[in-house]
């Protein structure tokens, strides 16, 4: 069997990151979490993620910063494929992210929890 995927997710709110690393863990992922945007920061200058689900509004530093500061600093493409998550239709922040390496995002209040672990295999394939 290959390595297992590691996944992180970023969101403050904790019911929704419970739920995502709950769906993910049954899955078979390896999940880890951060709930504010400095750790997350720090956890991505350090590890390698396979998927890495960013939350646009965190406490601190916000998701838009994070990627801004990874492509600054040349880590983003030591990430796989990272997903911005947000509630709001943002397309202006959607093009700018674009530019720094960001592929895809994903409206939260648009997902169940079957949809989410869909979708996610998706982004993994």
């Amino acid at each position: 069997m290959n390595k297992q995927v590691k996944i992180l997710v970023v969101e403050d709110e904790e019911f929704l990151s419970d739920i995502y690393k709950e769906i993910l863990t049954d899955a078979g992922y390896s999940v880890e979490t951060a709930a504010e945007g400095e750790t997350a920061y720090q956890m991505l200058s350090q590890n390698h993620y396979d998927l890495v689900l960013l939350d646009v509004m965190l406490p601190g530093m916000d998701g838009k910063e994070i990627i801004k500061r990874l492509h600054q600093e040349k880590k983003i493409s030591q990430q796989g494929r990272i997903v911005l998550m947000t509630n709001l239709v943002q397309d202006a922040l959607f093009s700018e992210v674009r530019k720094w390496g960001v592929k895809d995002h994903l409206i939260k209040s648009d997902f169940d929890p079957g949809e989410f672990l869909k979708t996610v295999k998706q982004f993994l394939a």
